[in-house]
């Protein structure tokens, strides 16, 4: 009876080690990626997020005049490059001559990433003649005020003409 016992102890064994192999090679995909001779790849991975980020193209400030005062008129475009926020966008003219900021306009667009948003003409109907303005647009990230991209351009109204 010894002998009958020790063959089915050893049945039992094998049918426990074969049981917890076939259970391991079953699971093990679940710990481990990459595949055979990869190395495998950490078990997974995070999610890229995008940082704050604009960017600003066909930025322009066209000077010209009406009959009694000079006039600067700005356009941009800004794209949002990064997640999905609300931007603050600040135009401002400052008189290169006083050093004064004289007009500002801001706007604060809420845009999907890749988004963008075109000003209206900005419209600096009351400047004074023959003025050289440093027009600058800066674009930030409303929650924080991080400065995400800023151009500036020189633009000079225009003069009377005619009587």
């Amino acid at each position: 009876m010894h002998i009958k016992s020790t063959r089915i102890f050893k049945r039992a064994a094998l049918a426990l080690v074969l049981g917890g192999a076939i259970a391991v090679s079953a699971v093990s995909p679940v710990f481990a990626s990459g595949g055979v001779g990869s190395g495998g790849g950490g078990g997974g991975g995070t999610t890229a997020t995008l940082s704050p980020c604009a960017q600003i193209s066909s930025f322009k400030a066209t000077g010209g005049n009406y009959k009694t005062w000079g006039a600067i008129w700005v356009n941009y475009t800004v794209k949002n490059c990064g997640p999905l926020e609300t931007l603050s966008i600040n135009v401002t003219e400052t008189n290169t001559v006083t050093g004064n900021v004289e007009w500002s306009s801001t706007t604060n667009p809420y845009l999907k990433t890749n988004d963008s948003y075109s000003s209206p003409n900005l419209d600096n109907d009351f400047a004074p003649q023959a003025t050289t303005y440093l027009v600058t647009i800066t674009v930030t990230e409303y929650s924080t005020g991080a400065v995400l991209a800023t151009q500036t351009v020189y633009a000079t109204t225009g003069t009377k003409v005619g009587p």
